[in-house]
């Protein structure tokens, strides 16, 4: 039986057939304007709308069925095709995709009253998804979903639910419309491995006027999730607890490539084993709580962050993230270290004050422990770890130390200009302390050079060479000068 010959683009499509020659055994479907050929019999591309399926998409009819069906009849590495509608599919049970298939949609456009495109929308019950990836019978490896919308009223669970054990498989240029739980949902234990998210959006500015339900979390990752996220973001989460990007269940090594955080009660919510996870360009804006949670293994990391909302980024205790902010908002100060956070595990550089002041310095780290370097600036200092808000007792470093352990650090303080203070106190009765030193080195100083007496010297302490073995010990207080007898040299 003669067969049609068919042209395909870099993705393995067909080719529209500009010849409009008849072909044998051929039949045709239509995508958006253009005319598409595909072999009868081989079923490699199946359209929803396409008979015996049927769907019709008028947000009316119940397409569960016709949609479950050309998922059936898809063969492993062949693509589904869900045409644009003039309203959306309306299901009332759960489509579900148990197998390695290329799921395509002719993209979406979301504007102020409506959102148009090739749209999946549940409506049929708090235990159904818009779209569920099944992969019971075995990992799903190299699953392609691309250019759809999904979304659920007040009576569905999740958009997109991503089962375990989906690995090293592509998601892109997807709207997720709400949920009542959670818009993108990954189970735990899941083990999702590799996977590629670009251009997922989560937004509820327009699409909750149109009967989508606001979600308790915008992307909910699940434990063992090893993914990239490029260009994903949420924006509107406030039904509680508000979460944009939740990995309190536990992700690891997840790359988070500009990712975006907008409107949202919590914008990032790190707890439990969150850890690895990398934030490249992250944008926060207008959140309640910029970054919430706790993490047990503080070994998270974000870099270049911006925004305008009041902190550019917070640091609640153990969370843990390493920062490296560039001020892109109107946030000051921009970095912003609550009382009482633990600094374990924890990097800082540069620290910038706020777009109209410049930078206060920076924190670095270094085989020594930490150096704080200072500009000079009039108006404040840099704090690695301050218990006041305005810092105004210029505190630069607190260290707390058991009772009767012994304090085995090195603490070198350099200033350029001014004095360079050190204080003991006991934080629990709020009393100064003593400052027990092991071993002082002050500056030796011939006789001739010896400083002035004079108020600015007050406090100071030093060895007078007066040469031929007459040392002596030099002390300025009040204004004036004293000199302690160094006796006989031993």
């Amino acid at each position: 039986m003669p067969r049609a010959l068919i042209r395909t683009d870099w993705r393995g499509l067909a080719l529209p057939n500009q010849l409009g020659r008849d072909e044998p055994n051929a039949t045709t479907f239509l995508r958006g304007d253009r005319r598409w050929v595909v072999p009868t019999g081989t079923q490699r591309y199946v359209n929803v709308q396409a008979s015996p399926y049927l769907a019709v998409g008028d947000g009316v009819t119940d397409d569960a069925a016709a949609i479950q069906a050309a998922i059936e009849a898809t063969p492993i590495g062949g693509t589904l095709y869900l045409p644009r509608t003039n309203n959306y599919y309306r299901v009332l049970s759960t489509p579900t995709i148990n197998k390695v298939i290329h799921l395509m949609g002719d993209g979406w456009r979301l504007q102020a009253g409506g959102l148009t495109g090739s749209i999946i929308r549940q409506e049929g019950g708090l235990t159904n998804d818009a779209f569920f990836i099944d992969a019971t019978a075995g990992e799903l490896d190299g699953l392609l979903i691309e250019n759809i919308a999904l979304g659920t009223t007040s009576n569905g669970r999740h958009a997109l639910h991503l089962g375990a054990n989906v690995n090293r498989s592509v998601f892109r240029n997807i709207f997720l419309a709400g949920a009542v739980e959670s818009a993108f949902k990954q189970a735990t234990p899941g083990n999702h491995i590799l996977n590629h998210y670009e251009n997922i959006r989560i937004s509820m500015g327009f699409v909750s006027v149109l009967g989508y339900a606001i979600p308790k979390r915008g992307f909910d990752l699940g434990a063992g999730s090893t993914s990239v996220f490029l260009n994903c973001g949420v924006a509107g989460v406030t039904t509680a607890p508000g979460i944009g990007w939740d990995l309190a269940n536990g992700p690891i090594s997840n790359f988070f490539y500009f990712p975006e955080s907008e409107g949202n009660t919590i914008g990032w919510n790190f707890g439990g084993a969150a850890s690895g996870n990398i934030l490249f360009g992250s944008y926060h804006e207008a959140n309640g709580t910029t970054v919430g949670g706790s993490s047990t293994t503080p070994n998270n990391l974000s870099i270049t962050s911006g925004g305008d909302s009041t902190a550019g980024v917070e640091f609640p205790a153990t969370v843990g993230l390493t920062i490296k902010a560039n001020v892109m908002g109107t946030s000051d100060p921009f970095v912003e270290i609550p009382a009482g956070t633990l600094l374990a595990n924890t990097l800082l550089a540069p620290f910038l004050s706020g777009p109209a002041r410049g930078p206060r310095g920076s924190i670095h780290a270094s085989r020594t422990g930490v150096s704080t370097l200072y500009d000079g600036t009039a108006d404040g200092d840099v704090p690695l770890f301050a218990h006041a808000d305005t810092n105004t007792d210029k505190v630069a470093i607190q260290q707390w130390v058991a009772t009767g352990a012994l304090a085995d650090v090195m603490l070198s303080v350099g200033a350029t200009g001014g004095d360079a203070a050190f204080m003991s106190r006991n934080w629990s009765a709020g009393a100064q302390t003593g400052i027990r030193v092991r071993f002082l080195k002050v500056d030796v100083i011939a006789t001739a050079s010896l400083p002035a007496a004079a108020a600015a010297q007050d406090g100071r302490i030093v060895i007078e060479d007066n040469g031929a073995g007459d040392r002596n010990v030099i002390i300025y207080a009040g204004g004036e000068r004293f000199r302690l007898d160094g006796g006989t040299a031993f």
